[in-house]
């Protein structure tokens, strides 16, 4: 991986912008380490791949990807979807070991990982080009999760898929250097990849019940054995998430698009508490993530954050 200084030293702090008004903490300016994360250039060499590691939308159903054409090969979706959102929430724990849990929506990837050296320049352009948009990380209870999730894999009766010439079209207006997706389904490019969560999808069930079964691995209740890794997986286990508990804060880091309700997420929260803003992306959160790394390596099937999926039975 890619020295840079900046390791555990992120762990001080990433410069965190509070959306109140509440005085920085004296002492302390993890403003240069931001710097030095987004001064990355696009040439520099993070890690490696010796793989191709493929993206997806749905699982079973999406055929977006270029080097795994057939969507029968991607089971549980995207194995570099699920890459991107456990970078993202390894890499944002480096600096605040209270986040839980990382969510994105599928459409945030535009790209496989081809075999070879894989650039800043690669994630910022190919894989993850919405750099622009901040990570957010705030508090949100269970029963906002299991909304969350059906929120993003909804049938929308209103929903119209434009024709592939209308769908560029729109898309290159918005984002004229990204590459445009085609869609056949409405809950395509929101389907949910999740890092600390997982859960069974029947896209043949009614709205408000298609995500069923979700854990989350969440803090060990018995205090580690001395010695221990006091960080990460050691002292997190997974247990059944209850989705009728609307008062236990759980830490999510997610992008502001997502977290102001974009792709039909986080529905009918209007603030959320302990709210901090970072001045970096989720783009630069797994740029972190992958110059920490000796080579990329795609996650194992049984580590994917969709675990039972039954596809949808026929087109909108």
């Amino acid at each position: 991986g890619l020295g840079l200084g900046l390791g555990l030293g992120l762990g001080l702090g990433l410069g965190l912008t509070r959306s109140s008004s509440a005085a920085p903490e004296s002492g302390y300016d993890g403003s240069s380490m931001v710097a030095d994360l987004l001064n990355i250039n696009d040439e520099a060499v993070l890690t490696y791949s010796s793989d191709p590691i493929c993206f997806s939308l749905l699982p079973l159903m999406s055929n977006v990807s270029v080097t795994c054409p057939d969507p029968a090969m991607l089971l549980k979706g995207g194995p570099l979807n699920q890459l991107v959102v456990d970078g993202i929430l390894e890499a944002a724990r480096s600096f605040d070991e209270s986040v839980d849990i990382s969510i994105i929506n599928a459409g945030s990837l535009r790209s496989d990982l081809d075999v070879g050296d894989v650039t800043a320049g690669t994630i910022r352009e190919d894989i993850l080009p919405f750099g622009q948009d901040r990570a957010i990380v705030f508090s949100i209870t269970p029963a906002s999760i299991k909304a969350t999730l059906e929120g993003a894999v909804r049938r929308d009766k209103q929903w119209l898929a434009l024709s592939e010439e209308e769908s560029i079209e729109q898309q290159k207006q918005f984002f004229p250097n990204v590459r445009p997706l085609i869609v056949k389904w409405p809950f395509e490019a929101t389907y949910p990849y999740c890092s600390g969560l997982r859960y069974d999808v029947d896209l043949t069930a009614p709205n408000g019940q298609r995500v069923t079964n979700i854990e989350i691995k969440a803090k060990a209740t018995s205090a580690p054995a001395e010695g221990d890794n006091l960080r990460g997986s050691s002292t997190r286990e997974w247990k059944t998430l209850d989705v009728n508990d609307d008062s236990t804060p759980i830490r999510i880091v997610a992008s502001a698009f997502l977290e102001r309700g974009g792709d039909g997420y986080f529905p009918g929260i209007s603030s959320h508490t302990e709210r901090v803003a970072l001045d970096v992306s989720n783009t630069d959160l797994f740029i972190l993530y992958a110059s920490q790394q000796e080579t990329l390596v795609a996650p194992l099937m049984e580590d994917m954050s969709t675990r039972e999926f039954v596809p949808d039975s026929g087109r909108v």
